[in-house]
């Protein structure tokens, strides 16, 4: 089912629906900051939050990974690289976002400085992402 938002009018969508069991991993090395399992708490549902300090300069930076189903880490947990965060997931409090995501589930990926200020996350990717799997596969 999905809503036109402009007009509160709903419409039957004959799209099949599946939920993902992908894992989510950290991207970068730092410590969880936030790690939210109330799927009504936000927006993006269960997520978590992770502050990183750049390697040369020592300047924060932090990546948040939103819409999950189950997250597998907690405040204030130091994280290297590769570290399961939790599942790619459909949560959000936001009803016409979970109408949404039951066709196309994803993963919300941010990455932000210390001012807020956003970064292009595949560009980010592309640059500082290192090219290994979880167990060296």
């Amino acid at each position: 089912m999905f809503t036109d938002c402009t007009t509160g009018q709903e419409y039957p969508s004959t799209e099949p629906t599946f939920i993902p069991h992908d894992d989510v991993f950290c991207v970068f090395d730092g410590k969880v900051i936030e790690a939210v399992t109330d799927e009504m708490a936000s927006n993006y549902g269960r997520h978590v939050i992770i502050e990183h300090h750049w390697p040369n300069c020592g300047e924060k930076f932090f990546t948040l990974y939103g819409h999950l189903s189950a997250v597998g880490v907690t405040h204030h947990q130091p994280l290297i690289t590769g570290h399961l965060v939790g599942r790619m997931g459909q949560t959000s409090r936001n009803a016409d976002a979970r109408n949404w995501m039951l066709i196309a589930p994803h993963l919300h990926f941010e990455v932000r400085n210390a001012d807020g200020q956003p970064y292009d996350p595949v560009a980010f990717l592309h640059r500082f992402a290192r090219h290994s799997t979880v167990d060296g596969k």
